[in-house]
């Protein structure tokens, strides 16, 4: 196994513990909620990360998803933490998607995080 791939998977883990001992606590209950969503090409698509590859995928081995962890504030602003299996993502779709969220949450940018977890 790759330094790199340990990291990336080390990242996400860490994390989500310190989400997990903020919460035990945390001096009133709190809210959360998860979701997931398949986001694996329907069809034949250029994907990043395959080096040499000239063509579009020919088969899925592994499925790919965006996921998320609201957590209710519990007298501040609730929290949003997105992941997304993906090898990147611009910071101009970066911004779109978090301005779209903010408009229909009303979650401010500094409470709305996002981790790229697939490389």
């Amino acid at each position: 196994m790759s330094f790199a791939r340990l990291v990336s998977g080390l990242v996400p883990l860490l994390l989500a513990a310190g989400v997990v001992a903020w919460l035990a606590l945390a001096p009133k209950p709190r809210r959360v909620g998860l979701a997931r969503i398949d986001i694996t090409p329907s069809r034949p698509a250029r994907l990043g990360g395959y080096g040499g590859r000239t063509g579009p995928h020919t088969g899925v081995a592994q499925r790919l998803w965006a996921k998320a962890l609201a957590i209710d504030g519990a007298g501040a602003a609730p929290a949003l933490w997105l992941t997304l299996d993906s090898g990147g993502l611009s910071r101009e779709v970066w911004l779109e998607a978090r301005d779209r969220i903010q408009r229909q949450t009303g979650l401010q940018p500094e409470r709305i995080a996002l981790t790229i977890s697939h490389t």
